[in-house]
């Protein structure tokens, strides 16, 4: 039996439409989600602007979901109605090395929920029982709606050598700049340092722990310059790139975490002359996923400061637009079907 819901719908770039659409409830191994938020990710914005990782539209945009369970198809057996999941955004062939040895964000042929297959800012959705990690149940779905951004900034700093108390900076304060900031304090006790060129998202970091929070046209900057020994890039544009590796200490490390919409400018010498190490991160990992459970649901990181608004659906156009306005939006936005 099909059944009709309200969901977000991309046909192209700044184009989104709320339409009713027909969804069929779950067979074999598949599992009917209500979702109670979704996230609006950097990528999702990479997407509405340029539309850089859409594989076919129109589509239910959107990957990163908290919901309960409502139905499950006969095969499923891990799961269960009233249960509560978060969704694993990565769409993966499980069949290559990489995903034959769990390192399933590697996979040649990734791909991700919303741009490959139907995603998440509709009211329901219906994936693969392996689509979906399973949350206790005391565990606020406000909070858990975190919890895949946050396993990406957990990945970033278990990806390299971080020593508890160093200084750290991140160059961009964005939902993932700010998740790491976090993450460190916790994690590391570390000192972080924040270039961001946006009032509202410095006076955000401050407020959630950073040091110091400077713009990266302030002269202030410069005393940092070849001081900092890891430095996350957590934009994905040519000058906070350029950023990062003036700030880096010699022999230091910068990771990059943004995804880059046009060709990198800059002075790639920096890197010989100073002889720094480039770390890629790509997403997040299994083992992410259940340490950011385990922090959130602990009690030991709170994430919820990072949401700068809730919307409902049919606002989801506005709700990019904030995203799209770093001078007004300082943190993420979440779409609550």
């Amino acid at each position: 039996m099909v059944f009709i819901m309200r969901a977000a719908r991309y046909y192209a770039p700044r184009d989104i439409r709320i339409e009713n659409v027909e969804m069929k409830p779950p067979e074999g191994n598949e599992v009917q989600v209500r979702i109670k938020g979704a996230g609006i990710c950097g990528s999702d914005l990479h997407n509405y602007r340029k539309g850089m990782f859409m594989d076919r539209v129109p589509i239910i945009t959107g990957h990163e979901f908290v919901g309960i369970v409502e139905q499950t198809g006969p095969l499923v057996k891990g799961l269960k109605p009233g249960d509560h999941v978060v969704a694993d955004s990565r769409v993966y062939c499980g069949k290559c090395e990489d995903c034959k040895q769990g390192r399933y964000n590697l996979c040649a042929g990734l791909g991700f929920l919303g741009e490959v297959c139907e995603g998440a800012f509709a009211e329901f959705a219906v994936l693969s029982e392996s689509q979906f990690f399973k949350l206790p149940l005391d565990l606020p779905l406000e909070k858990a709606v975190l919890l895949e951004p946050f396993a990406v900034s957990l990945h970033l700093l278990r990806s390299v050598k971080v020593e508890a108390g160093s200084h750290l900076g991140i160059v961009g304060a964005g939902p993932i700049g700010l998740l790491a900031l976090l993450a460190a304090r916790e994690l590391f006790k570390c000192r972080v340092s924040i270039v961001e060129p946006s009032m509202v998202r410095r006076e955000k970091a401050l407020q959630l722990g950073a040091e110091t929070a400077v713009e990266p046209t302030d002269r202030e900057l410069e005393k940092y310059f070849s001081s900092i020994p890891l430095v996350i890039e957590a934009v994905g544009r040519s000058a906070a790139f350029n950023t990062a590796l003036k700030l880096a200490a010699k022999g230091g490390t910068v990771v990059l975490a943004g995804l880059f919409e046009d060709a990198y400018r800059g002075d790639i010498n920096l890197i010989t002359e100073k002889e720094l190490t480039i770390k890629g991160v790509n997403g997040f990992t299994n083992s992410n996923i259940y340490e950011a459970i385990k922090l959130i649901h602990g009690g030991h990181v709170d994430p919820s400061g990072v949401i700068f608004k809730r919307v409902g659906l049919e606002d989801i156009n506005e709700a990019f637009n904030l995203m799209d306005n770093p001078e007004i939006s300082d943190g993420k936005v979440i779409v609550e079907p």
